[in-house]
């Protein structure tokens, strides 16, 4: 889990720190957040055919026997890219 000490877990520390026990209705909203931090971590260490160049973000991929290549300033675009050549690649199949 990539801990920046933000939102989710200055909660749980202080939570824990305090004793504080919640009841189910707000433990499954905990839960929740907890399943959404894990997805959001993931995506961020998400680096398939994308490598990291200073402050952006270069894609490298083979589709249909051609070599694609694009630049990229945010990490979510650039696997967005990613993912529909991906499909390109699956269609021409």
């Amino acid at each position: 889990m990539i801990l920046d000490r933000g939102g989710l877990a200055v909660l749980k520390s202080a939570l824990r720190n305090r004793k504080v026990t919640l009841p189910p209705s707000l433990d499954d909203i905990l839960s929740a957040c907890e399943a959404d931090q894990t997805f959001y971590d993931e995506l961020k260490t998400d680096l398939d055919n994308i490598d990291v160049r200073g402050k952006s973000y270069r894609v490298r991929l083979s589709i249909g026997g051609t070599r694609m290549t694009k630049n990229f300033k945010d990490l979510r675009a650039a696997q967005i890219w990613r993912e529909r050549m991906e499909i390109l690649e699956w269609q021409l199949d």
